[in-house]
């Protein structure tokens, strides 16, 4: 097994997970559907007012994503 293959195994136990984790399913399916929406258009808070997060947290998630 490779190191880069290890890796993939193992995961990384040092990457703390995110926020929106757990909305990464409705995200994705929201630019599926919406392609040409930026990060900041997605209405995340509006279908989840209960998420504490800013619009940059949002941008951020998406392009690392």
């Amino acid at each position: 097994m490779s190191f880069k293959e290890a890796q993939e195994y193992l995961g990384n136990p040092l990457q703390k997970p995110k926020k929106l984790d757990l909305y990464r399913d409705w995200i994705v399916a929201w630019l599926e559907e919406y392609p040409h929406s930026s990060a900041a258009q997605i209405w995340l808070l509006e279908c989840h007012p209960d998420l504490e997060i800013g619009e940059g947290t949002v941008c951020s998630y998406v392009k690392e994503n």
